[in-house]
């Protein structure tokens, strides 16, 4: 059986690193994510948080999940950006 989700990481610290990867993915896209993409994102994130083993850490990253914003690329919205 296949799971959609990567395994579930030991700690809050892991699952932080994990989606600082990925936050560092979407922010190399000149456009910003779309709103429904980023809500998909935010409920998978909140979906993950909900699997940590620790309660306390689990509670603390999902309000995290709930809270996110997607990272914009640095030149977005810049002169050069205007430019182009």
């Amino acid at each position: 059986m296949h799971d959609e989700f990567q395994p579930v990481p030991d700690n809050a610290i892991e699952l932080a690193i994990r989606w600082a990867q990925r936050d560092a993915e979407y922010a190399k896209q000149r456009r910003p994510l779309d709103s429904d993409i980023a809500d998909t994102i935010r409920k998978a994130r909140m979906a993950e948080a909900a699997r940590l083993p620790d309660v306390t850490e689990r509670a603390r990253m999902y309000a995290r999940a709930e809270t996110w914003e997607p990272p914009k690329h640095q030149e977005y919205g810049s002169v050069k950006e205007w430019l182009k």
